[in-house]
């Protein structure tokens, strides 16, 4: 059953690599076309601790676990193989708490595979953030050299890892090793 639930968020998340009119088609090794990031039309509620242009198609919103999982996007484009996700609360952390809590929890994220972790950018459009660069907290950063495709069973496992009693949004970047993640001017 979960097996199911992560193909079918994955083929959400890539979308159809064939073209109607053949000419989508690339040859062996060629780089990944790039597309549009497909932005929510409304804000979810409560609301988002990772900014709009960072997040692109929702495709997991699941209450009961507190967790909601996004396509990544990074200047307007998505970002094959990754994907940003909130613990979802109502309370804020700084910059500078939210890079305190993933060095605290490091080793923690290690154990579920990860062979980096760090604290970053969430992605999206250089300076769209509302009110500021200030108020772009930024996210929890996780990277797989080895393909993670499961990015429902690594949400809730980071659930587990971040769960605390207050009511705090916690943001994540997950890399799954599948697609390749560009600096793309950070």
């Amino acid at each position: 059953m979960r097996q199911v639930g992560l193909c079918a968020l994955l083929l959400a998340a890539c979308g159809s690599t064939s073209s109607s009119s053949g000419s989508g088609s690339t040859t062996s090794g060629a780089a990944p076309a790039r597309r549009a990031c497909p932005h929510e039309a409304s804000e979810p509620v409560p609301s988002s601790c990772i900014r709009a242009s960072a997040r692109g198609k929702l495709l997991k919103d699941d209450h009961a676990g507190g967790v909601r999982i996004w396509q990544a996007c990074e200047r307007d484009l998505i970002v094959d193989g990754a994907f940003v996700l909130e613990r979802v609360g109502n309370g804020r952390d700084t910059s500078d708490q939210l890079a305190a809590l993933a060095t605290q929890h490091a080793k923690d994220l290690w154990k579920l595979g990860a062979s980096q972790s760090a604290f970053g950018g969430c992605g999206g459009a250089p300076g769209d953030a509302p009110d500021g660069p200030e108020h772009d907290a930024g996210c929890i950063e996780l990277g797989f050299t080895a393909h993670n495709q499961d990015v429902p069973g690594t949400a809730d496992d980071l659930m587990r890892v971040f769960a605390t009693a207050e009511d705090l949004c916690i943001p994540f970047r997950i890399d799954t090793g599948v697609g390749v993640m560009e600096n793309v001017g950070r």
